[in-house]
């Protein structure tokens, strides 16, 4: 049996290996997602705030790619909170000067540590105040503020066709209003769950799904308004790619969601690894190849994070089993 495997751990080893790679890996959440369609496969583009609807981009019939520009909406509330945003930048940038100063006359006796301690609340409190708001506004995509801003677009989260136009132009509406029906290209979508906290940090979001024997990359649409009721989690909604595989509706598979920021780290194929005597293994190649002990820091994707190789070191990454297999067979003196 030996000399069996022997020969065809020969014949494979004059295939090319290959070589640890740098990939990106951003902070990793791994969390439940469950298998969701759309009703009759459409979805309303909707309103995230009050306001006025200036203009249509589009008429029905139309094809819309996600992040095409849908509508565009004059909002007094939009213009208040970036108006009140700006206010709290300069209150807090001022409050910053205000409390290095302080702090410097505390030191010299001047001031009172009552004072200084009235002021740390006093800067405390607006930026707090500031994060909030801050955080409210990427909600609705506005990430940075220069000036007060009335105007808001919305734009599509998804492929597909319009199919009504649900709101006439020149209507005042109120947040979360349905403006336009769309009929999605795509079958299958997730709704995943995870903190309100996590869920409003996540920024340039990448996706792997797992269902049973199946993997998909998941494309991220937006946080829903509204939170799960039984967990108070916030819902991710994310889009899978076509396919003609029958998936469960309701059905629930486990999602690892990557965010910004990102970072350069080792890694080689999943395949290339397993487990041995306990401690995870890569194969390197030699004319007889050995197992290396590597530390493994998460699967992505395809990919093992690993840590015990250099970059660009040739490993093996197919049939595996092979090689472990001869050293088991050896291990309990198989002379066949």
């Amino acid at each position: 049996m030996i000399k069996l495997i022997l020969f065809l751990i020969t014949a494979i080893s004059l295939f090319a290996n290959a070589k640890v790679q740098y990939i990106k890996l951003g902070k990793l959440y791994n969390t439940s997602a469950q298998v969701v369609t759309l009703k009759n496969l459409t979805q309303n583009i909707v309103t995230q705030i009050p306001g006025h609807i200036e203009e249509y981009f589009v008429k029905e019939g139309d094809s819309v790619k996600k992040g095409q520009k849908i509508a565009r909406i004059k909002s007094f509330i939009l213009s208040e909170m970036t108006s009140r945003y700006l206010t709290l930048e300069n209150e807090v940038a001022v409050l910053k000067k205000r409390y290095e100063n302080a702090k410097a006359l505390y030191k010299k006796g001047i001031m009172s540590y009552n004072d200084l301690a009235k002021l740390k609340t006093t800067l405390k409190d607006k930026e707090n105040d500031l994060t909030s708001l801050k955080l409210q506004l990427k909600i609705l995509g506005i990430t940075k503020v220069t000036k007060p801003v009335e105007y808001y677009t919305i734009t599509s989260h998804a492929d597909g066709t319009v199919q009504k136009i649900l709101v006439p132009v020149h209507t005042n509406v109120k947040s979360t209003t349905p403006l336009v029906e769309i009929l999605s290209q795509s079958r299958y979508y997730l709704v995943a769950f995870l903190s309100v906290e996590d869920a409003l940090r996540l920024k340039d979001v990448r996706a792997i799904f797992h269902l049973g024997p199946y993997n998909f990359k998941a494309t991220f649409i937006k946080i829903l308004p509204k939170v799960d009721e039984e967990t108070a989690q916030a819902k991710l909604l994310f889009e899978l790619p076509q396919t003609n595989k029958e998936l469960l509706i309701g059905a629930f598979g486990d999602i690892q969601i990557e965010s910004a920021p990102y970072k350069k780290v080792l890694a080689v194929k999943r395949s290339a690894l397993t487990m041995l005597n306990g401690e995870w293994v890569v194969f390197l190649p030699s004319k007889e190849p050995e197992p290396h002990v590597v530390k493994l820091v998460d699967f992505v994707g395809e990919y093992a994070v690993i840590e015990g190789l250099k970059p660009n070191q040739e490993y093996i990454d197919h049939d595996i089993y092979l090689y472990k297999s001869r050293l088991l067979k050896e291990s309990i003196g198989d002379e066949d």
